[in-house]
């Protein structure tokens, strides 16, 4: 049996055409115009024949899709083939969207097999194609860039504007996106990435594209530059002056197609923190945009923090593999530490690099990168509660969170407690736990209770029966604040 398995990202030429727009855009990202997975086209291929029920075609098959669909879906790409040579050969390809990976990536798959279940029942071969993926299942091994399974689709209107030039400007600019894809220095992930996304300006409108190549197809470098040559020759032919457009295909993909004009464009990027969910992070989303419309009115871009979530509002949209450290800043506690400053700045960077590891984790369901990670350690008689996250729409977390570090460590040696705030990804070392000495105290004292109270509110933390004759006990924080506000303060109760 031959088993080959990679995930990368496949070959899919995306362009979009800013037009007027009365209603607000939430762009993610250059490609993210579209984030719904309506379906599109599919292909029967009826040449490669039927199988039965229960044969070994069929086991194969079900094998197959149990594996990927228990992958990560990291990359958003994958191709299995068993059984190479013989009559049960199955070759399943499955490629997503450039901006659609992990969770959605997976979602689009499932979506992909139970369609081709429904449209082609029992055929060895089919294609079909949604917004964010296409799948193919054949019973032949494809070694070879495939052109005979294209389609294409545009949208009926065309651009107000010169279309001559429009189509002129266009091509120039796929032209150089698909050299930016193919240049050695474009890494991803220890490889060559085979992917470029940027915007440009056409008179009063953006224009955006993206390209993409397979791995597989592409094992060599000129079959990525050739099938992106021949797709982009393809558009005057198809999509001439159009203000959307696709070349549909299993090697290489098209599409165009027109929003709104730059002026109008909206983008929203909103994370809550790793343990801050449901309710807890719909109230901190109110809370951030009204805090936005209030402190940055009227305002096309603007972010803020809270200890919970963060808010950015902003014209320009950025790829994924691109992270943004220009609106970073650190913050930290004005007191230092107690005892060997070097010793704990030292632990704390190593603590930090363990959570790096573990955010850079797959999640248990496979659902995608965990890109959250927090846990404490002791450091002498005090104890470092540390967190670390990444936003999800970044492709290379543990690079940034390694960059955030190297921040966090010229800012803010040997203090109590410290942040780096970013959109890519964050760090936090909020306070020392606190510890509290009780001496002098009856040995019959078994209970306390400790209630915090900021800015009015009162917080009964937490209630414990111990004995606490000449015991440390420590007070855990769940809802802290890196810098305390000066008008927050602890009462401690002893019941004797």
């Amino acid at each position: 049996m031959h088993n080959s398995y990679s995930l990368s990202k496949q070959l899919d030429l995306v362009i979009f055409l800013a037009g007027v727009a009365t209603q607000l855009l939430l762009i993610r990202n250059v490609s993210s115009l579209n984030l719904t997975n309506a379906y599109l086209h599919h292909k029967c291929l009826v040449n490669q024949g039927k199988y039965k029920p229960g044969s070994q075609y069929e086991k194969n098959l079900n094998s197959h899709i149990d594996l990927i669909t228990n992958s990560t879906f990291r990359n958003g790409f994958g191709h299995m083939t068993t059984a190479m040579g013989s009559p049960n050969m199955v070759n399943i390809i499955f490629q997503c969207r450039g901006d659609s990976y992990q969770s959605k990536c997976r979602s689009c798959f499932a979506a992909g097999i139970s369609g081709l279940r429904r449209r082609c029942p029992r055929n060895k071969g089919g294609i079909i194609w949604f917004d964010q993926c296409f799948v193919e299942i054949t019973s032949i091994e494809v070694m070879e860039v495939n052109y005979d399974n294209n389609c294409y689709m545009h949208n009926p209107n065309k651009v107000t504007s010169d279309a001559k030039s429009f189509t002129k400007e266009t091509m120039a600019f796929l032209e150089q996106l698909m050299l930016e894809a193919n240049r050695k220095d474009n890494m991803e992930d220890g490889m060559m990435a085979l992917y470029a996304a940027r915007e440009m300006m056409v008179g009063t409108k953006k224009l955006y594209a993206m390209v993409q190549c397979t791995r597989d197809v592409f094992m060599f470098k000129t079959l990525c530059k050739e099938c992106l040559e021949r797709i982009i020759n393809e558009f005057p032919k198809c999509c001439d002056g159009k203000q959307g457009g696709r070349v549909l295909g299993t090697s290489c993909n098209f599409r165009h197609t027109s929003h709104g004009e730059a002026p109008n464009s909206v983008n929203i990027v909103f994370q809550c923190r790793g343990d801050s969910y449901g309710s807890k992070c719909g109230s901190c989303y109110a809370t951030a945009v009204a805090g936005l419309r209030k402190r940055c009115q009227r305002y096309k871009g603007a972010i803020i923090w809270y200890d919970q979530c963060f808010l950015k509002v902003s014209t320009i949209n950025s790829p994924p593999t691109k992270m943004d450290y220009e609106n970073t800043f650190p913050m930290h506690n004005p007191n230092n530490i107690n005892g060997d400053t070097e010793s704990f700045n030292q632990k704390t960077k190593d603590f930090l690099y363990e959570l790096v590891l573990k955010a850079d984790k797959p999640k248990a369901d496979g659902t995608g990168l965990l890109y959250y990670a927090a846990g404490e350690k002791r450091l002498g008689k005090n104890t470092l509660y540390a967190m670390v996250q990444c936003t999800l729409d970044i492709f290379h977390c543990k690079v940034c969170l390694e960059w955030i570090i190297k921040e966090l460590s010229k800012c803010c040696k040997a203090k109590q407690g410290a942040r780096v705030l970013g959109t890519s990804c964050n760090v936090s070392l909020p306070k020392l736990a606190l510890i509290i000495v009780l001496k002098q105290a009856r040995s019959s004292a078994s209970i306390y209770c400790i209630t915090y109270y900021e800015k009015g509110a009162i917080r009964s933390l937490r209630t414990l029966s111990t004995p606490v004759e000449g015991l440390l006990i420590k007070l855990l924080i769940l809802e802290y604040t890196t810098l305390a506000p000066p008008d927050a303060f602890f009462i401690y109760t002893l019941i004797l």
